[in-house]
């Protein structure tokens, strides 16, 4: 934060400074230019100087804003950051650039050679954006590398994943049946069918597996998908557990053996994170090794032993996300944090509880036209006030955007910006006391609002639009919200394709996990979001919320944000405003459907929901001090509590 602050002050001062943003445009010659670079000086005279060094016409200097600028992409902004960017950030001289000893002066070559072009400059050149002219990206361009990505969004074909197609239990039903008195009801688990999909595979291979898979569980077939072809399989949690330690274990090194392994990893990780599985269900027969009490490998640093269930009283796992549950020392296609069951996640000194309930994300807009309530918030004093209230009416966390995802809204600039983010989160890390979470896609937002305290970035583009952001919340220990997004954020596909819903957006946020662990981030604090209404039709948003549970089959918490979307418009025909009891629907069905949290407008009302949605889905406890109300009677017996600050469980204090 520190460096943005000293690069607008020195071009307040009139001197020159430097901002590099991502831009992810496309450019003359078929590429697409990952970074935008600012030059930025309020003394026009003295920045049409430095541009005549580099054959920059004056009249390229971009008045909107509140600072002068150009706007430069390619090799021309690398060697512009490269010159200005040690007196912006205070690791060189403290001098504009063509006065200190190394440079030449304003009439001069510039530093590195021979001087930079301009306009009528080749592609491979770099240029400059003339006219304050800003275009949008198109849509389908990808943040990492130039062209159109695969409907969907999708990583690479070979980005095996596997997802749960059915059933969906509402909750663990085995376990209620043995509180009713019948101890051996939980083997009926063991006999229920799970059906999944796996993709994407060659014909070839999927048609093979499909007659192996077959032979072992009675029910397997294939189909063609997205140029190659998935693979469907049904059969009991055992059988299914056995087949995938049988294909993960293969080693031969031939290509179709690395996708046999594939597919048995994305297999095993989406058992181990079935919504509402009970401990120690899988490897009971078939020959596989069997899950381990705790949910994770021998000689992983968790310990404890697994609750007893959903709901009820257990040990609760406050250390890092191990390899997973996997015979020889750990699952080898990466974590499976799901697979713990009840744990306490740190995020920069505070903390969330997952596994217990359906965790409340409050929204906050400081932007002036969001969607739902844009400008309601947008000054310190009113987004402070609202998050209070929010926390009191059930929020867990808080979720602050400075820039609204709504198609039709205004795009800032940088600058303004931080300015409508960063004293809005110097407020709420001080004077509330849950986690706050950022919504942005950019790394130098990202990382101005963690300098002021944040402690998740809540990423609308699932990590794919700038290459930055992973390492940023890495350095600084966020948490990460990985959002799927059909497009970019500042141009969203307005005719979205998708060749199968819920295994597009699966591939597209393992590739945003994937990101974010090659990156650094702690396995344990990363969230996914299938992203409901952002890129996406009603009927595929609807598809997404019927099979909501397919996403836990990556093994991370999913958080569902379809508060006041256009999909209950929609169904309902509703405006914006009166799309509470739709949004209510949404989160009943989130905690059926075993997701972790969901993203919410009207707090208190999906708090209430999903506490007594959490009641029958996942168990419950009697408080310590009984029920507030007299079941018989009907008459109240101790003061009621607010849902907000309720009392929980020894050890599970989710707020630090």
């Amino acid at each position: 934060m520190d460096q943005w602050r000293r690069a607008l002050t020195r071009a307040r001062r009139g001197e020159l400074a430097v901002l590099r943003q991502p831009w992810h445009r496309p450019v003359p010659g078929g590429t697409v230019a990952p970074y935008l670079v600012k030059v930025l000086c309020t003394d026009e005279g003295r920045l049409a100087a430095w541009g005549t060094r580099y054959g920059l016409p004056a009249r390229g200097i971009c008045r909107h804003g509140s600072i002068p600028h150009y706007d430069l992409w390619g090799p021309l902004a690398d060697r512009a950051w490269a010159e200005l960017s040690p007196a912006t950030l205070g690791t060189g001289p403290d001098a504009g650039p063509g006065e200190n000893a190394e440079g030449a002066g304003p009439g001069g070559p510039p530093p590195g050679g021979s001087p930079l072009p301009g306009k009528g400059s080749s592609p491979s050149q770099g240029g400059m954006v003339l006219d304050h002219q800003n275009p949008e990206p198109p849509a389908g361009i990808d943040s990492q590398a130039p062209g159109p990505v695969p409907p969907g969004g999708g990583p690479g074909p070979r980005a095996v994943v596997a997802v749960l197609r059915g059933p969906w239990p509402a909750g663990d039903a085995a376990a209620r049946l043995v509180r009713a008195g019948w101890p051996g009801a939980g083997a009926l688990y063991d006999r229920w069918q799970h059906v999944l999909e796996i993709a994407p595979l060659p014909p070839e291979l999927a048609r093979r597996l499909a007659h192996e898979a077959a032979g072992q569980t009675g029910f397997a077939t294939w189909r063609p998908y997205a140029g190659a072809a998935s693979l469907l399989v049904g059969g009991s949690l055992p059988q299914l557990w056995s087949l995938a330690h049988r294909w993960a274990g293969r080693d031969q090194p031939a290509t179709g053996q690395d996708l046999t392994r594939a597919a048995g990893h994305a297999l095993a990780r989406a058992l181990l994170s079935l919504p509402h599985l009970p401990p120690g269900r899988l490897g009971a027969e078939g020959g596989a090794a069997p899950l381990s009490p705790a949910g994770v490998s021998a000689g992983s640093p968790a310990g404890g032993t697994a609750p007893a269930g959903r709901g009820s009283a257990g040990p609760v796992s406050a250390a890092p996300v191990a390899g997973g549950p996997w015979p020889a020392g750990g699952f080898p296609a990466g974590p499976v944090p799901l697979a713990l069951g009840p744990r306490k996640v740190d995020f920069r000194g505070r903390s969330l509880l997952f596994g217990r309930r359906t965790l409340i994300m409050g929204v906050l807009n400081v932007t002036p036209d969001s969607f739902s309530d844009g400008g309601r918030y947008n000054a310190p004093d009113r987004a402070l006030r609202r998050a209070l209230e929010m926390v009191a009416e059930g929020a867990d966390l808080i979720d602050v955007g400075a820039e609204s995802a709504n198609i039709a809204a205004s795009k800032p600039e940088l600058e303004e910006e931080l300015a409508r983010l960063v004293p809005v989160v110097e407020r709420l890390v001080r004077e509330v006391d849950v986690p706050i979470s950022i919504d942005t896609y950019k790394a130098p937002v990202a990382e101005a609002a963690l300098e002021a305290g944040a402690h998740i970035i809540n990423d609308i583009s699932g990590l794919h639009a700038d290459p930055d952001l992973a390492a940023v919340c890495a350095r600084y220990g966020a948490g990460v919200v990985i959002m799927h997004l059909q497009g970019h954020p500042r141009r969203l596909v307005r005719e979205p394709r998708y060749d199968d819903v819920v295994l597009d957006i699966t591939r597209y946020l393992a590739e945003g996990v994937q990101r974010a662990l090659a990156a650094g981030v702690r396995p344990e604090a990363i969230v996914v979001d299938p992203g409901i209404g952002v890129g996406k039709r009603t009927r595929h948003n609807l598809e997404i919320l019927e099979n909501l549970g397919a996403f836990r089959s990556l093994g991370y918490p999913v958080l569902l944000g379809a508060s006041r979307t256009s999909v209950i418009g929609n169904i309902l025909e509703t405006p914006i405003g009166d799309r509470l009891e739709g949004t209510l629907a949404t989160t009943a069905l989130a905690v059926v459907h075993g997701a972790d949290m969901v993203r919410v407008h009207d707090v208190r009302a999906n708090a209430r929901v999903a506490r007594m949605a959490d009641a029958l889905v996942r168990g419950w406890d009697e408080p310590a001090g009984g029920w507030p109300f007299d079941a018989v009677t009907g008459r109240q017996r101790r003061p009621l509590r607010e849902l907000g600050r309720l009392p929980v469980r020894p050890g599970d204090q989710s707020r630090t």
